[in-house]
Order: C-alpha cells, then sequence, then structure tokens
C-alpha cells in the first residue's frame, strides 16, 4: 500500500506514455537513454573528494581510503561497482515520501563521528565550482550548477593527519602564478602605439594600468629598489620620455623631480623612530595638433619615461598651448648644493634637541618631537634644445608641548639647513609660551592693536600672499589702502628666504616677484597660461610634484625689515593690546578676504603682560590688515607652510579680538 500523498502537492506527471491526469494527449514514451550529465575536470575532482582513482576501484567514489575493501554507501544503497544510480535532476524526484531530502552526510561518517546525517545544501554544491570564473569582489565564487545536487556527493570518513607542506622548487625554477599557468616573462611585450593601447598612470608612487588596481609604495622607484641619488638618476627616463614624443608632439616638456626625506620621530614614552621616504617620477605636458596632455609615471629608469610620455599622448585633449616659449626659458643663480653628510647632521640635531627639551620636562609634558630634512634634485627638457637642473634642502622641527594644566601647543622651526637652527632658542621658546598661555579665560570681544608674534605673522603672510597672486583683493571696487611699513615679496631667486631656487617650474628663470612695496599691492601673477589668459606677469609657476602639472603659487616669501625693532620696544608701542604668541588651530578665509585664526593671547597693559587666554579668535580683513601696518620687529623666523615664509612680529593697528 502506497503512503499517503501529503496535502498541498501535485502529483508529478507520468514520464511513460498514457492518458496524463488533466487530460489531453499522451505524452510520447523516451525510447533514446538519457545523456549522462557532464562534468568539467574540477566538478569531477569535487565529487571524488580530491583522490585521483578509477571510478570502478573497490570502495566506491568516496566510500573510503582507496583499496578499502567495504563498499562504500552508495554501492550498499544500490550501486553497481561502488558507483550510484543515477539520479534525476529534479528536485522532486530527490523528495522522499515523507517530505524530507536525503541526507547528505554519509552513513559512515554519521556513525563515526556521532553526527546527525546534514540536511541543508552543501555550499560547494549551490554556489561555487573550483577554477570557475572569478567575480568582482575578491573571491572566486564560480558559477552556479544547474541542481543544487547535480555533480557532487555526500563525503565519507577519512583520517586526519598532519598537513603536507608542498615541496619547495629548486633554486632557479620558473613557478607558474597558477596551475596551467606560464611564468614570469623575461621581457615585456612591445605594445603598439595607437589610440587603443593601455596607458600607465600614476597612483600614490607606483604605475600601473589605466582602470587597473594598484598597491600603495612608501618609496617612489619600483618596490624593493632604492633610489640612486647622483646627478644623472633620471637621466634615462628623460632621454627615453624625449626619444617617445619628438617625432609624435609639436611641443613637449620632460619634468624629472628625485627627492628623498628623513623622518626622525620621538614621542612620549616611546624610542626613537627613524625612517626615509622618497619620491622618484618622471611627468610629461604635450602638445600635439592643437590638443594638449599630460601624464606622469614613477620611477627613474627607461620604462618610465616610456610610460609618462605615452600617458601624456593618450590624455591629449583640446585647449591652447601651455608651454612658454625657447626665448624666455633660462636659469638664475643656483644655490650650494647640499652636503653629502646632510642626514647625519640632522641626526645630531635631533639628539641635541631631544637633550635641551629634557631639561624643562620638568616643567612642561612634552607629546612629540619631530625633525623633517628633505634634499631634492629637479630636472627639466623641453623639445626647442632647453635643459636645466636645480638641488635644493630644507630641514623642519616641530615639537607638541604643553604645561602640567594647559592645553597642547604646536611650535614649528624651519631653515635650509641644519647648521642655520638654534636648538637652545627653540627650547627656552617653548617653555616660555607654554606657560605664559596655560591657564586663563577668553579677552572680551573687541578691536584693539595685535602684536604678531611670528608663527602667528607667518600663517597670515601666506594666506594674504597666495590671496593677492590669486588677483582677488584687486577684482575690489576701490583700491586698498597699503602701509609704508609693509616690504613683502616672493624671493624666488634668494639668497634669502627659505627655498630659493634657479627657475620656476615651467623653466622661466627665478626674479623677485614684489606683492607689497612703496605703499602698493601687486595684482595676479601666474604661471604662462594664466598669463595668455589673463593677461598677467607670468614667472610664478611651482611644482609640488611630478604627478601634476605647474600652478601658480608663491614659493619663498620674504618680510624685508629695514629698521627692525626689539621685543622691548614693540611691547612699548603696542602699550595696550593683545599679544599673538602662538597659533592655536588652522586658519579660515572666505572670498571677501575675512580670516578667522584661534591664537594662544596674552593681554598687555602697559606695555607688560596682564592676563593669558589660552585661546582667542583673531579676526579681520586682508584690507585691514594691509593698512593697519605700524612696525616690524627684528626676530625674523623661517617657517615651512604651504610655502616657505621668513617674517619679524608685526604690529597691527584695530584688529577684532574675541
Amino acid at each position: 500500500m502506497l503512503p499517503p500523498r501529503p496535502a498541498g502537492r501535485r502529483r508529478p506527471p507520468p514520464r511513460s506514455g498514457g492518458p496524463r491526469p488533466g487530460g489531453g494527449h499522451p505524452r510520447p514514451a523516451r525510447t533514446t537513454p538519457r545523456p549522462p550529465p557532464r562534468h568539467t575536470g574540477d566538478r569531477r575532482r569535487l565529487r571524488r573528494g580530491g583522490r585521483p582513482h578509477p571510478r570502478g576501484a573497490a570502495g566506491g567514489v568516496l566510500g573510503g581510503r582507496r583499496g578499502d575493501p567495504r563498499p562504500s554507501h552508495r554501492a550498499r544503497a544500490g550501486g553497481v561497482g561502488g558507483r550510484a544510480p543515477r539520479r534525476s535532476g529534479s528536485r522532486r524526484a530527490l523528495r522522499r515520501p515523507g517530505g524530507q531530502r536525503p541526507s547528505l552526510v554519509g552513513p559512515r561518517l554519521a556513525e563515526t563521528a556521532g553526527l546527525q546525517p546534514r540536511r541543508d545544501r552543501p555550499r560547494g554544491a549551490v554556489d561555487t565550482v573550483p577554477g570557475g570564473r572569478p567575480h568582482r569582489g575578491g573571491e572566486r565564487p564560480g558559477r552556479r550548477l544547474r541542481a543544487p545536487h547535480r555533480g557532487t556527493a555526500p563525503f565519507g570518513a577519512q583520517r586526519l593527519g598532519p598537513a603536507r607542506r608542498p615541496a619547495r622548487p629548486p633554486a632557479g625554477a620558473v613557478r607558474a602564478g597558477r596551475p596551467g599557468g606560464t611564468g614570469p616573462r623575461r621581457h615585456a611585450p612591445r605594445r603598439a602605439a595607437g589610440r587603443h593601447w593601455r596607458a600607465w598612470l600614476v597612483r600614490q608612487g607606483r604605475r600601473h594600468g589605466a582602470g587597473g588596481g594598484g598597491d600603495a609604495v612608501a618609496g617612489g622607484e619600483r618596490p624593493g629598489g632604492t633610489v640612486n641619488w647622483s646627478s644623472a638618476a633620471a637621466l634615462p627616463a628623460l632621454q627615453r620620455a624625449a626619444d617617445e614624443l619628438a617625432p609624435r608632439a609639436d611641443r613637449f616638456e620632460v619634468f624629472a623631480k628625485v627627492g628623498e626625506t628623513l623622518h626622525l620621530q620621538r614621542r612620549a614614552g616611546e624610542g626613537p623612530l627613524r625612517r626615509i621616504a622618497r619620491e622618484v617620477g618622471v611627468g610629461c605636458r604635450t602638445v600635439a595638433g592643437g590638443r594638449v596632455g599630460f601624464g606622469a609615471a614613477a620611477g627613474s629608469d627607461a620604462g618610465c619615461g616610456r610610460d609618462a610620455a605615452r600617458a601624456s599622448l593618450a590624455s591629449l585633449l583640446p585647449g591652447p598651448d601651455p608651454l612658454p616659449p625657447l626665448a624666455l626659458l633660462g636659469t638664475g643663480g643656483q644655490p650650494a648644493p647640499p652636503a653629502d653628510t646632510l642626514f647625519e647632521l640632522c641626526e645630531q640635531l635631533f639628539a641635541d634637541l631631544s637633550h635641551a627639551l629634557r631639561r624643562v620636562a620638568r616643567r612642561l609634558q612634552l607629546g612629540e618631537v619631530r625633525l623633517l630634512c628633505g634634499r631634492s634634485r629637479a630636472s627639466l627638457l623641453t623639445g626647442d634644445g632647453f635643459a636645466a637642473a636645480a638641488e635644493s634642502t630644507a630641514c623642519v622641527v616641530e615639537v607638541v608641548a604643553a604645561a602640567t594644566e594647559g592645553p597642547w601647543r604646536f611650535f614649528q622651526a624651519a631653515a635650509s639647513s641644519p647648521a642655520q637652527l638654534d636648538v637652545a632658542g627653540l627650547a627656552s621658546h617653548v617653555e616660555e609660551v607654554a606657560l605664559l598661555t596655560a591657564r586663563g579665560s577668553p579677552p572680551p570681544r573687541a578691536l584693539t592693536d595685535v602684536l604678531l608674534a611670528p608663527p602667528v605673522a607667518a600663517v597670515l603672510v601666506g594666506a594674504l600672499a597666495q590671496y593677492l597672486m590669486a588677483g582677488r583683493l584687486a577684482a575690489g571696487r576701490r583700491t586698498p589702502h597699503v602701509a609704508p611699513a609693509w616690504r613683502l615679496a616672493d624671493e624666488r631667486g634668494g639668497p634669502g628666504g627659505l627655498l630659493p631656487l634657479p627657475f620656476d617650474g615651467e623653466g622661466l628663470p627665478s626674479r623677485r616677484i614684489p606683492l607689497l612695496e612703496g605703499g602698493r599691492a601687486a595684482g595676479r601673477v601666474g604661471t604662462w597660461a594664466e598669463a595668455q589668459r589673463f593677461g598677467c606677469p607670468p614667472g610664478a609657476a611651482l611644482r609640488p610634484s611630478y604627478q601634476q602639472p605647474p600652478v601658480a603659487g608663491p614659493a619663498n616669501l620674504v618680510v624685508s625689515v629695514t629698521a627692525g625693532l626689539a621685543g622691548g620696544e614693540l611691547l612699548e608701542r603696542l602699550h595696550h593690546g593683545i599679544f599673538a604668541a602662538v597659533p592655536a588651530g588652522t586658519i579660515a578665509v572666505d572670498d571677501g578676504g575675512r580670516f578667522a585664526l584661534p591664537v594662544a593671547a596674552v593681554t598687555v597693559r602697559g606695555g607688560r603682560f596682564a592676563a593669558a587666554h589660552p585661546v582667542a579668535e583673531l579676526r579681520g580683513s586682508f584690507r585691514r590688515l594691509l593698512a593697519g601696518l605700524a612696525a616690524v620687529g627684528a626676530d625674523s623666523r623661517s617657517f615651512s607652510l604651504a610655502c616657505g615664509v621668513t617674517t619679524p612680529s608685526l604690529l597691527v593697528r584695530t584688529l577684532e579680538v574675541g
């Protein structure tokens, strides 16, 4: 007697001839045998559990180890020769009379391990096939099977043993990246130059194909390589880029940069940390057929120059010619080259600074001490026959300290060489300012005279220079009034300032660009392309990195001092006002030229310090800053901000403090 049919389920139609339950014509009987399911080699290995043995071996497909005389569960279930009977691909045919699925765990495994039979789908059977086509997302899930149980079988019990390590290939053997693959090629295939070749671009110091991924590396050379710090380090890349661009471009420019920076760092309660960051790369600007392109690649070998040139050719877009003519190119005075023992001098300076700060550590809390020393070599080559090279160095010291009951303060000092830094003076300045502005209350909001210390004046001077060179101040309705005490210029060619260079980012000779002088403010100054577009004078091009084309901006700002006053005389001139000692945050500037800068300040009454203010906000406009300069000090110091800034203390009338 047949078991009762579960409710809610329809009886499957018969597969042979005869009348159908719902009526209609009978289905013809199948006369040809059903073809066996197709299995790939990977699916066959999945069925066998990774054991290559013959199908007819004793013990079945997955019954146990090879040669086991006991029949497998498939053979006991009715198979012949250890092979399970053919099952239909329909899920309904796999249902038992009670509505339960067949067990997916072998009986022998259940008896040996004491496990309950599994009735869920095998993950590998539903989702993946080993060796299938990878999907986007990082894993290799493969393709889906047509049926959840087709091509898979329950795994039998197997003995556990120690994992075997794969045998190491002999020295010099070529290993393939995947089974059946080929080893790495000794020489890269030659790519045809055209519209559809794959350009190589730069992302975070490592070159890779456009649209593909890439790993970030600290150094600019290829991963694992070292920087060749010589005068001809980037010469192969320059020559190869010029050879690639000469027959295909009307005009071109190749810029190469080799940079190396030493980082020395010590935090509270930790030992010193030393690391070196390197940057090496090539950038190309190309003009061909009324179109302009730019491309860059990391490295200094010939292949990097080729990749940068091809990337610039692949990115050509319609635009005006941005390259200056050959008649305007040239170089100015060349500063002295850096010493070979530059990093050794910096390490000695860091040790002296740490020793000097330990003397004041009893009254202060030292959070972090950093020293950064960098040197770079820049080379420029054009298709018109111009070539130039320049070297520069800089050293920056940063200290984060606080009084016992005060907020953290940030202090900085910069110089062209380590010998120009005064370690003892910096340590005493850190102690004095941190203790002076430790406790207090915010000052009342009012318009008052302000004495800007060099750290605060440098932030305002840098923001003012960027505002002037962008032409925003000259775009106003009225001409600004400039105090006669202002003498601000971009000393690109030196000898003063922090970062003098013989030429700008486009090859024009470095010259002095006056910004504030003789009671007048300069207008817009830009690159050669901006000069052709807006009618402003060129010569303000910068190259912060080889990865981007030249941009306009200040490079080496210097506030000249003709008759500077000492600190005591400046306090007497101030008489009653605010002394801004050190910045307490970042500056904010709007489109109208109004700024806001948090500072640590002290109230001055009768030329003496009266009350401390750990945080006070200095507000005003650049027009008021230009018109209110009354005196300058004789304590010029250099700082490394968005550009190099060298400035003394500035006494400004009627600024807003609150």
